[in-house]
């Protein structure tokens, strides 16, 4: 079987695999919060570029993208420049460049959630479900 990117991406992103990534990614940002599963956070960021490659492979759905984006540029941008004077400056800088991917992946998240599940509703009640646990197991448990 010959691949070529058309069937590559066709293997990758696939509606079940984003419909699946989606959630882990708000789970795992909100990850951060709990002590024994904060090391999960440091996938978002894989997360973040798998979900813009994946509304980056559809023509309309980029070119929406990008206008949705620019929206969040020019404050990315400033807070990128920002670092030049900062008196921690590459604190500054890697804070604005994530900042750079989490709005591009908030933008294209939303978009994708739209697409996939119709009303985005039907993807945050499975992640408020799963929040709502982790909190009553915290609170009975006795962990932060």
């Amino acid at each position: 079987m010959k691949l070529n990117s058309n069937s590559l991406s066709a293997m990758v992103f696939t509606p079940s695999i984003v419909k699946a990534i989606l959630p882990l990614t708000i789970i795992f940002a909100a990850a951060n919060s709990f002590k024994y599963i904060g090391s999960f956070f440091y996938l978002v960021p894989l997360f973040y570029l798998y979900i813009i490659a994946a509304i980056w492979t559809d023509k309309n759905d980029r070119d929406t993208f990008i206008r949705v984006y620019l929206l969040f540029l020019p404050f990315g941008v400033w807070a990128v420049l920002t670092s030049l004077w900062s008196p921690y400056q590459m604190i500054s800088l890697t804070r604005g460049i994530y900042f750079l991917l989490m709005s591009a992946a908030a933008a294209a998240i939303a978009m994708l959630a739209k697409k996939l599940f119709g009303n985005i509703f039907k993807a945050v009640i499975p992640l408020n479900i799963i929040i709502v646990l982790s909190s009553l197991a915290s609170l009975l448990l006795g962990f932060p």
